[in-house]
């Protein structure tokens, strides 16, 4: 799963694809492939990348997805 800077929803649902939903839970869109794992990267953050089933893809997005933050100490564990 991953969000967007809108706070979009983006779920990898394997088979059934990657579905896309709003902050209030409603479904917005969908990418129709086989879907494993997703997160947003590039220079911009506008590039979802998609692990699949059957390959590794790059999607240009409109939106950025929402920014990591920053690492700023030792870990907790």
């Amino acid at each position: 799963m991953t969000l967007d800077e809108h706070d979009n929803v983006y779920v990898c649902c394997g088979k059934s694809g990657l579905k896309i939903f709003d902050p209030q839970g409603r479904p917005i869109g969908q990418i129709d492939v086989h879907a494993a794992n997703c997160c947003f990267g590039g220079r911009d953050f506008r590039t979802l990348c998609i692990a699949s089933a059957e390959r590794f893809i790059g999607l240009r997005a409109k939106v950025a997805g929402m920014k990591p933050l920053p690492f700023t100490g030792q870990p907790s564990f």
